[in-house]
C-alpha cells in the first residue's frame, strides 16, 4: 500500500525578483527552514507508520539506526515538553524493546493487527478514513468512502499542485499525513529559494489541511484505534499522531505571522 503524493512542477515556483524583504533576518530565516524541514521528518515518519506493514517498513523499524529512532530525535527537537508526546514514544520504544522480540513471526503479526483494525473483512472498528468519520450515516456508523469530504482533500490537494497517486484514498490517514509532510517540504524549498510567497501560500495550504480536515476527524479516529488495538504499537502511533497534530495545529498561526515579518 502506497499512500504517496508528488508535485506538480509549474507549481509554486519563485519569480524572478520577488525575494525576501529585508526586515526577515537571516537568523529567522534559517529557525523557520530548519523548523519545517522537522515538521516534514515527522509527518513523513508517522504517515509510513500508518501504512500497511511490508517487508521494506519491517526492515525499517529495524535498521540501525531505525526510524523509531529517527522520530524520537525529531520529536525531541523544536517541540515543547508534550506529556503525551513522551508517552507515546516510551510506549513505541517499549514495543519494539520488550514486545517485539518475543513475537515469533513479528511481521506476520503486525499484518493481522493492521487488517484486524482497518481493512476487515468483518466489523471494522476504526476506517483509517476521514469520510467515513465524518461523513457518518443517520444511525451513527460510520460512512462510505469516496464521500463528499473525501472530494474536499482531493481538491485541496490539486489546489496546491499536488496530485493523489491512484488507487490511494486522498482522505486516508497516512495520505493526509503525506500531504503534510509535501507542503513542509514546499515550505523548505521556497525559504531556500528566497520566495516569501511560495513560503506563505505554502504555509496556507498546510494550515488548512490541518484545520479542515486532520483535526476534524483524528482525535475520533485515535479513541477508536485506542480502544480497539491489541497491540501498544498502535496505541503508542495515536498518542504520538494526535498530540502532534495538535501541537501543529496550535503554533502553525504563529509560524505563519513570523514569516510575514
Amino acid at each position: 500500500m502506497s499512500y504517496s503524493l508528488r508535485s506538480r512542477k509549474n507549481t509554486l515556483t519563485p519569480r524572478e525578483g520577488k525575494g525576501m524583504q529585508p526586515s526577515l533576518t537571516l537568523i529567522k530565516k534559517k529557525a523557520l527552514m530548519e523548523m519545517a524541514s522537522n515538521r516534514q521528518a515527522v509527518y513523513r515518519t508517522l504517515a509510513l507508520l500508518w501504512t500497511e506493514p511490508t517487508q521494506e517498513l519491517f526492515d525499517q523499524v529495524q535498521a540501525e539506526p531505525s526510524i523509531i529512532v529517527e522520530l524520537k530525535h525529531c520529536l525531541t527537537r523544536m517541540n515543547p515538553e508534550n506529556s503525551e508526546l513522551t508517552a507515546g514514544l516510551q510506549l513505541l520504544e517499549s514495543f519494539f524493546n520488550e514486545e517485539w522480540p518475543e513475537l515469533q513471526q513479528p511481521l506476520t503479526e503486525w499484518r493481522v493487527e493492521f487488517t484486524r483494525l482497518f481493512i476487515g473483512p468483518e466489523h471494522l472498528p476504526c476506517p483509517p478514513y476521514e469520510a467515513c468519520y465524518r461523513e457518518r450515516l443517520e444511525d451513527g456508523s460510520f460512512g462510505y468512502l469516496m464521500g463528499e469530504t473525501t472530494l474536499a482533500v482531493k481538491n485541496l490537494y490539486r489546489e496546491a499542485g499536488l496530485e493523489v497517486n491512484p488507487p490511494q484514498m486522498p482522505d486516508h490517514i497516512s495520505a493526509e499525513l503525506e500531504g503534510l509532510a509535501l507542503f513542509t517540504s514546499m515550505e523548505v524549498e521556497a525559504w531556500e529559494k528566497d520566495n516569501k510567497a511560495a513560503v506563505l501560500r505554502t504555509m496556507q495550504f498546510g494550515q488548512r489541511l490541518l484545520g479542515e480536515h486532520l483535526t476534524q476527524w483524528v482525535p475520533a479516529f485515535c479513541l477508536d484505534v485506542r480502544t480497539s488495538a491489541q497491540s501498544n504499537y498502535y496505541k503508542a502511533l495515536v498518542l504520538l499522531t494526535e498530540s502532534y497534530v495538535t501541537l501543529d495545529q496550535a503554533r502553525s498561526p504563529e509560524l505563519y505571522r513570523q514569516a510575514e515579518l
